[in-house]
């Protein structure tokens, strides 16, 4: 019951503060940083080759 409470409370305090969510703990920082870097780089690739293949319809 309490890791539950735990996860809950910690949970809603990340969506209030982020910021200072991922600042006191660094690892989450580093990690979050990698997760959206590689999502940017996903989102690229993929609008690269969507380009590709507009490049060939046009």
């Amino acid at each position: 019951m309490l890791k539950d409470n735990y996860s809950s409370t910690a949970a809603a305090e990340f969506v209030v503060y982020p910021p200072t969510f991922i600042d006191c703990v660094p690892m989450v920082k580093i990690t979050m940083k990698q997760k959206i870097k590689n999502m940017l780089e996903r989102i690229v690739k993929i609008d690269l080759s969507l380009k590709k293949r507009f490049s060939k319809l046009w």
